[in-house]
Protein backbone atom coordinates (compact mmCIF):
# COMPACT_ATOMS: atom_id res chain seq x y z
CA UNK A 1 0.00 0.00 0.00
CA UNK A 2 1.70 3.56 -1.24
CA UNK A 3 2.09 6.14 1.15
CA UNK A 4 1.37 10.19 1.21
CA UNK A 5 3.97 12.72 1.58
CA UNK A 6 3.99 14.19 5.14
CA UNK A 7 5.46 17.54 3.46
CA UNK A 8 3.48 18.23 -0.10
CA UNK A 9 0.47 15.73 1.00
CA UNK A 10 -0.10 14.68 -2.57
CA UNK A 11 2.58 12.87 -3.99
CA UNK A 12 3.84 8.81 -2.95
CA UNK A 13 7.11 8.28 -1.41
CA UNK A 14 9.09 4.71 -1.36
CA UNK A 15 12.44 3.66 0.71
CA UNK A 16 15.54 5.45 -1.28
CA UNK A 17 17.95 4.69 1.09
CA UNK A 18 19.41 3.26 4.80
CA UNK A 19 21.24 5.22 6.75
CA UNK A 20 22.94 3.85 10.09
CA UNK A 21 24.55 5.68 12.63
CA UNK A 22 25.37 5.09 16.60
CA UNK A 23 21.39 5.68 17.30
CA UNK A 24 20.25 2.86 15.06
CA UNK A 25 19.26 2.24 11.19
CA UNK A 26 16.82 4.77 9.95
CA UNK A 27 14.93 4.47 6.41
CA UNK A 28 15.04 7.26 4.07
CA UNK A 29 11.97 7.74 2.06
CA UNK A 30 11.77 9.99 -1.20
CA UNK A 31 8.57 11.76 -2.40
CA UNK A 32 7.84 11.16 -5.96
CA UNK A 33 6.35 14.79 -6.63
CA UNK A 34 8.49 17.45 -4.66
CA UNK A 35 11.22 15.43 -4.17
CA UNK A 36 12.25 15.57 -0.53
CA UNK A 37 13.11 12.96 1.62
CA UNK A 38 12.29 11.65 5.21
CA UNK A 39 12.79 9.33 8.03
CA UNK A 40 10.00 8.51 10.53
CA UNK A 41 11.46 9.38 13.69
CA UNK A 42 9.17 8.06 17.37
CA UNK A 43 9.52 10.90 20.08
CA UNK A 44 11.16 8.46 22.29
CA UNK A 45 14.38 8.59 19.82
CA UNK A 46 15.00 12.15 20.68
CA UNK A 47 17.14 12.78 23.58
CA UNK A 48 16.32 16.31 24.46
CA UNK A 49 19.87 16.52 26.53
CA UNK A 50 21.60 15.34 23.30
CA UNK A 51 19.60 18.03 21.61
CA UNK A 52 20.69 21.27 23.65
CA UNK A 53 24.16 19.56 23.64
CA UNK A 54 23.69 19.60 19.50
CA UNK A 55 22.75 22.96 19.12
CA UNK A 56 24.64 24.78 22.08
CA UNK A 57 28.99 24.33 21.23
CA UNK A 58 30.40 26.56 23.91
CA UNK A 59 33.87 26.72 21.76
CA UNK A 60 32.11 28.64 18.85
CA UNK A 61 31.80 31.50 21.68
CA UNK A 62 35.45 32.17 21.99
CA UNK A 63 36.40 35.84 20.95
CA UNK A 64 37.93 34.60 17.67
CA UNK A 65 35.01 32.53 16.82
CA UNK A 66 32.26 35.17 17.72
CA UNK A 67 34.16 37.30 14.91
CA UNK A 68 33.89 34.82 12.40
CA UNK A 69 29.84 34.27 13.78
CA UNK A 70 29.18 37.63 13.03
CA UNK A 71 31.01 37.91 9.95
CA UNK A 72 28.44 35.41 8.89
CA UNK A 73 25.72 36.73 10.22
CA UNK A 74 25.52 39.93 8.93
CA UNK A 75 26.73 39.19 5.14
CA UNK A 76 22.99 37.37 5.88
CA UNK A 77 21.59 40.56 7.16
CA UNK A 78 22.52 42.16 4.67
CA UNK A 79 20.66 39.97 2.01
CA UNK A 80 18.11 40.97 4.21
CA UNK A 81 18.14 44.71 3.39
CA UNK A 82 18.56 43.98 0.43
CA UNK A 83 15.45 42.82 -0.62
CA UNK A 84 13.74 45.81 1.43
CA UNK A 85 13.50 45.36 4.80
CA UNK A 86 15.30 47.98 6.31
CA UNK A 87 12.99 47.34 9.68
CA UNK A 88 9.69 46.11 10.98
CA UNK A 89 8.61 43.41 13.76
CA UNK A 90 10.79 40.15 12.96
CA UNK A 91 10.43 36.79 14.53
CA UNK A 92 13.81 34.35 14.60
CA UNK A 93 12.56 30.82 15.38
CA UNK A 94 15.54 28.70 16.71
CA UNK A 95 17.22 31.74 17.53
CA UNK A 96 20.02 29.97 19.82
CA UNK A 97 21.94 32.84 21.45
CA UNK A 98 20.50 35.28 19.25
CA UNK A 99 23.14 36.31 17.12
CA UNK A 100 21.60 36.85 14.26
CA UNK A 101 19.05 38.95 15.59
CA UNK A 102 21.88 41.01 17.32
CA UNK A 103 23.71 41.33 13.82
CA UNK A 104 20.36 42.75 12.43
CA UNK A 105 21.29 45.80 13.17
CA UNK A 106 19.17 48.87 14.84
CA UNK A 107 15.58 49.75 13.43
CA UNK A 108 14.14 45.66 14.32
CA UNK A 109 11.37 45.10 17.10
CA UNK A 110 13.37 41.91 18.02
CA UNK A 111 12.12 38.11 19.44
CA UNK A 112 13.31 34.81 19.08
CA UNK A 113 12.27 31.42 19.66
CA UNK A 114 14.11 29.13 21.57
CA UNK A 115 13.52 26.26 23.49
CA UNK A 116 17.21 25.50 25.38
CA UNK A 117 17.96 27.35 28.40
CA UNK A 118 21.43 28.06 28.01
CA UNK A 119 21.61 30.25 24.44
CA UNK A 120 17.75 31.27 25.52
CA UNK A 121 19.73 33.39 28.41
CA UNK A 122 22.49 34.59 26.10
CA UNK A 123 19.72 35.70 23.61
CA UNK A 124 17.86 37.88 26.60
CA UNK A 125 20.81 39.18 27.48
CA UNK A 126 21.58 40.98 24.45
CA UNK A 127 17.78 42.52 24.57
CA UNK A 128 15.79 40.21 22.62
CA UNK A 129 12.33 39.18 23.16
CA UNK A 130 13.08 35.75 23.59
CA UNK A 131 9.72 32.72 24.22
CA UNK A 132 10.97 29.81 25.61
CA UNK A 133 8.18 27.11 23.63
CA UNK A 134 7.56 26.01 20.07
CA UNK A 135 6.04 28.31 17.85
CA UNK A 136 2.63 26.57 17.39
CA UNK A 137 2.35 27.05 21.98
CA UNK A 138 2.90 31.22 21.56
CA UNK A 139 -0.22 31.44 19.87
CA UNK A 140 0.78 34.51 18.09
CA UNK A 141 -1.89 36.92 15.97
CA UNK A 142 -2.09 36.95 12.74
CA UNK A 143 -0.20 38.79 10.53
CA UNK A 144 2.01 39.81 13.65
CA UNK A 145 5.94 40.04 12.04
CA UNK A 146 7.44 41.83 9.30
CA UNK A 147 10.23 39.07 8.99
CA UNK A 148 10.42 35.25 9.84
CA UNK A 149 13.46 33.73 9.86
CA UNK A 150 14.10 29.93 10.20
CA UNK A 151 17.57 29.12 10.11
CA UNK A 152 19.16 25.16 10.14
CA UNK A 153 15.97 24.34 11.99
CA UNK A 154 13.50 23.02 9.61
CA UNK A 155 15.64 19.62 8.96
CA UNK A 156 14.56 18.81 12.40
CA UNK A 157 10.97 19.17 12.90
CA UNK A 158 8.60 16.45 12.60
CA UNK A 159 5.45 18.45 10.68
CA UNK A 160 7.32 21.08 8.70
CA UNK A 161 3.96 21.44 6.51
CA UNK A 162 2.11 22.83 9.89
CA UNK A 163 5.16 25.31 10.35
CA UNK A 164 5.09 26.81 6.87
CA UNK A 165 1.46 27.27 7.33
CA UNK A 166 1.88 29.28 10.58
CA UNK A 167 4.42 31.02 8.96
CA UNK A 168 2.09 32.14 6.38
CA UNK A 169 -0.37 33.13 9.31
CA UNK A 170 1.58 35.06 11.60
CA UNK A 171 3.39 37.21 8.46
CA UNK A 172 2.08 40.73 7.38
CA UNK A 173 1.30 40.59 4.08
CA UNK A 174 4.49 41.95 1.93
CA UNK A 175 6.41 40.58 4.45
CA UNK A 176 9.27 38.45 4.04
CA UNK A 177 10.25 34.59 5.54
CA UNK A 178 13.95 33.17 5.59
CA UNK A 179 14.45 29.70 5.29
CA UNK A 180 17.88 28.26 5.45
CA UNK A 181 18.34 24.17 4.87
CA UNK A 182 20.65 22.05 3.43
CA UNK A 183 19.74 21.12 -0.12
CA UNK A 184 19.44 17.06 -0.97
CA UNK A 185 19.50 18.11 -4.94
CA UNK A 186 22.65 19.89 -5.08
CA UNK A 187 25.86 18.96 -6.78
CA UNK A 188 27.79 18.81 -3.44
CA UNK A 189 24.90 16.42 -2.01
CA UNK A 190 24.80 14.43 -5.34
CA UNK A 191 28.59 13.41 -4.94
CA UNK A 192 28.50 12.82 -1.15
CA UNK A 193 25.49 10.45 -1.26
CA UNK A 194 25.42 9.02 2.01
CA UNK A 195 28.29 10.90 3.75
CA UNK A 196 26.32 14.13 3.44
CA UNK A 197 26.93 15.59 6.39
CA UNK A 198 22.48 16.59 6.81
CA UNK A 199 22.30 12.95 6.70
CA UNK A 200 22.05 12.15 10.75
CA UNK A 201 18.94 11.05 12.11
CA UNK A 202 17.08 11.12 14.51
CA UNK A 203 18.43 15.18 14.61
CA UNK A 204 17.55 15.62 11.45
CA UNK A 205 14.24 14.31 9.89
CA UNK A 206 13.67 16.12 6.74
CA UNK A 207 16.10 16.51 3.96
CA UNK A 208 14.93 19.05 1.74
CA UNK A 209 15.35 20.62 -2.04
CA UNK A 210 14.23 23.73 -3.31
CA UNK A 211 11.45 22.74 -5.27
CA UNK A 212 9.65 21.12 -2.44
CA UNK A 213 10.28 23.98 -0.26
CA UNK A 214 8.80 26.33 -2.97
CA UNK A 215 5.80 24.05 -3.88
CA UNK A 216 4.77 23.65 -0.48
CA UNK A 217 5.57 27.32 0.25
CA UNK A 218 3.18 28.34 -2.52
CA UNK A 219 0.25 26.66 -0.96
CA UNK A 220 0.45 28.91 2.04
CA UNK A 221 0.67 32.39 -0.41
CA UNK A 222 4.84 32.54 -0.08
CA UNK A 223 6.04 33.26 -3.13
CA UNK A 224 10.07 33.40 -3.28
CA UNK A 225 11.50 36.20 -4.15
CA UNK A 226 15.21 35.38 -4.16
CA UNK A 227 16.99 32.61 -3.53
CA UNK A 228 21.06 31.45 -3.41
CA UNK A 229 23.22 28.46 -2.37
CA UNK A 230 25.72 28.77 0.33
CA UNK A 231 28.42 26.56 0.98
CA UNK A 232 27.79 27.57 5.14
CA UNK A 233 31.78 27.29 5.95
CA UNK A 234 32.05 23.15 4.74
CA UNK A 235 34.43 21.98 2.16
CA UNK A 236 34.01 18.81 -0.07
CA UNK A 237 37.58 17.84 0.75
CA UNK A 238 38.96 17.00 3.90
CA UNK A 239 42.90 17.24 3.24
CA UNK A 240 44.03 20.74 4.59
CA UNK A 241 45.96 21.29 1.24
CA UNK A 242 42.89 20.55 -1.11
CA UNK A 243 40.50 22.62 1.47
CA UNK A 244 42.59 25.75 1.07
CA UNK A 245 42.52 25.42 -2.68
CA UNK A 246 38.44 24.92 -2.51
CA UNK A 247 38.44 27.95 -0.55
CA UNK A 248 40.41 30.03 -3.06
CA UNK A 249 38.42 29.25 -5.85
CA UNK A 250 35.18 26.84 -5.66
CA UNK A 251 33.89 28.79 -2.79
CA UNK A 252 35.09 32.52 -4.49
CA UNK A 253 33.05 31.06 -8.01
CA UNK A 254 30.14 30.20 -6.39
CA UNK A 255 29.95 33.36 -4.26
CA UNK A 256 29.54 35.53 -7.11
CA UNK A 257 26.07 36.89 -7.99
CA UNK A 258 24.48 34.71 -10.36
CA UNK A 259 26.64 31.72 -9.95
CA UNK A 260 25.16 31.49 -6.26
CA UNK A 261 21.79 30.47 -7.81
CA UNK A 262 23.49 27.28 -9.18
CA UNK A 263 22.82 24.53 -6.81
CA UNK A 264 26.71 23.53 -6.59
CA UNK A 265 27.06 23.70 -2.71
CA UNK A 266 24.25 22.54 -0.35
CA UNK A 267 23.15 25.42 1.72
CA UNK A 268 20.21 26.56 0.12
CA UNK A 269 18.31 30.14 1.61
CA UNK A 270 15.09 30.91 0.22
CA UNK A 271 13.39 34.10 0.63
CA UNK A 272 9.97 34.36 0.19
CA UNK A 273 7.40 37.17 0.19
CA UNK A 274 4.01 36.98 1.39
CA UNK A 275 1.39 37.14 -1.18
Amino acid sequence: MSQRCPFCEKGEIHQSLTIKNEFGNFPIYLCDRCEMEYTPIKDQQIDEMLVQKHFFDEDLYTIANLKKVHEYWRGEAKHIKMLGYTSGSVLDIGCNTGEFLFCLGEGYQKSGIEIADVPASMAESKGITVYRKILEDCHFRDESFDIVTLYALIEHLSDPRALMQEISRILKKGGLAVIMTGDRKSMKTKLLGKNWHMYIPPLHQFFFCRKALTMVAGEFSLKEKYHFFGHGGMTFASNKLLKIAEKATLWQLFSLSGMNSIPFYDHYYGYFQKE
